[in-house]
């Protein structure tokens, strides 16, 4: 799935069947290669991000949570990666020798697991393992 077609879906409560947010974004540990949240906007709970455990399915028109307190706010390990991660589409690609590797488009993962399978960008596809650093500037890539 892209997170272009995540991007603006209903994340509905699977115990009531009640929209609990809208899909933001996502929040990538890039050492993992893993999409380890959503982070929701138009929440009707307290916190504006759902764990990736979560998160029981994801489908072409909702994304099913079990409830509305599964919701949290960012913590000290989320909060950087959620501030890195927030505006990863746009940005540049920078191999780690610091070559420009063009931007990234879109991103490729799978909505099973949360893996990253891969980085659409200006230059072409990377594979998801690659991904080593998210910043304020750049997303920074293993060079093959």
């Amino acid at each position: 799935m892209l997170l272009s077609e995540l991007s603006g879906l209903t994340v509905m409560s699977k115990a009531d069947a009640v929209a609990i947010g809208t899909v933001a974004g996502i929040v990538i540990d890039p050492a993992a290669s893993r999409v380890i949240a959503l982070h929701l906007a138009k929440t009707s709970g307290a916190g504006k991000f759902l764990a990736w455990p979560d998160v029981h399915a994801v489908g072409p028109d909702a994304v099913m949570a079990p409830d509305g307190g599964a919701l949290r706010d960012a913590d000290d390990e989320l909060a950087p990666l959620a501030t890195a991660s927030s505006g990863l589409l746009g940005k540049r690609l920078l191999t780690d020798h610091g070559e420009e590797d063009g931007i990234v488009q879109d991103i490729d993962f799978d909505p099973r697991t949360g893996s990253v399978s891969a980085l659409l960008t200006s230059g072409g596809n990377i594979p998801g393992t690659r991904l080593i650093g998210i910043g304020s500037y750049a997303a920074v890539v293993r060079t093959p």
